[in-house]
């Protein structure tokens, strides 16, 4: 068994230590044990408990990929190819990395607020791809300005992994709209250049920009338009992509910058990866499973007993 927490260890770890100790102070001995139960639940479900599911047989090529994904809130802007929302579009446009360099090993890397390694270097091509279709944008209520360049350390852990071994190509993807939108200095990423083989930053976004529809904090399932705040009266926010940004990383990196209005236009950059790929052997790799939805059931029935006890209390 294994776990890849949805939330850092680092940041669920102080908020349930917090929760807790307010449970103990502020709750009534008849729901006290109720609610601490929620909390342990709560963070149990966090880590995100994976059990060994079978193996799964793969063909070992000498590439590692490694995906950096933009998931902050910019990235819901509707102004992909159709007006599809950024962030869907990357998770198909990922989808066809993976399938297209089929046998690599790959790791993903998502930042928001924070960056985290998702997934560390696998050939396990559908856990990769579920890490992927699981991330989202922040929640309004939460989101805060990021700096693009926030993922260099994890990003640096993983190529001295993928560094270790003998007879590795390492290939990069940082996949962005290149908005910078905190004060902080946008890093340097040329001293992973010589890390780097290949690979390409994908900028998603339109000089135009498009509007953010986001889930209304005040009503779960309502959806509204990020509304800028700056001056009132208020008017929808617009992201626009930042190409200044995006080929600054990518000359730092020394590799291509690629706009991605469409999928077809990594194409070329993908042949130019395969003819650097060598299969030297096929192998069988561990497979697993996620299980943490199997404690919602326990949740859900922890919820109606504190409801059922507040309803005897008011009666």
């Amino acid at each position: 068994m294994i776990i890849s927490p949805i939330i850092p260890i680092w940041l669920i770890l102080p908020i349930a230590i917090g929760l807790t100790v307010y449970t103990i102070i502020y709750t009534k001995k008849a729901k006290l044990i109720i609610r601490l139960l929620i909390i342990a639940l709560l963070f149990v479900t966090n880590l995100r408990f994976r059990i060994p599911d079978g193996e799964v047989e793969v063909l070992k090529s000498n590439l590692d990929v490694i995906f950096v994904i933009d998931k902050t809130i910019s990235m819901d802007a509707l102004d992909y190819e159709g007006g599809t929302k950024r962030l869907d579009a990357v998770k198909k446009d990922v989808q066809y990395i993976v399938d297209e360099l089929s046998g690599s090993t790959y790791s993903v890397i998502a930042f928001d607020i924070y960056s985290q390694i998702k997934m560390p270097l696998t050939k396990d091509s559908k856990t990769i791809m579920a890490s992927v279709k699981s991330l989202k944008t922040p929640e309004q209520c939460t989101a805060k300005g990021s700096t693009i360049t926030m993922f260099k350390e994890d990003l640096k852990k993983v190529l001295e992994s993928s560094r270790k071994k003998e007879d590795r190509q390492r290939i990069v993807f940082i996949i962005t709209d290149g908005e910078n939108t905190t004060d902080e200095e946008v890093q340097s990423l040329s001293d992973l250049r010589d890390y780097v083989d290949n690979g390409a930053v994908l900028g998603y976004g339109t000089e135009e920009g498009g509007r953010m529809k986001v889930e209304t904090y005040y009503q779960s399932g309502k959806y509204e338009y990020l509304q800028d705040k700056t001056n009132y009266p208020y008017t929808d926010a617009i992201s626009k992509i930042d190409e200044k940004n995006l080929k600054q990383m990518a000359n730092d990196l020394g590799i291509d910058y690629i706009h991605m209005d469409k999928q077809s236009n990594v194409k070329s950059k993908l042949k130019q990866i395969l003819d650097m790929r060598d299969f030297n052997d096929q192998d069988k790799e561990q497979a697993y499973k996620d299980i943490y939805y199997y404690f919602t059931p326990l949740l859900i029935a922890l919820f109606l007993v504190e409801l059922g006890i507040d309803r005897r209390m008011y009666q």
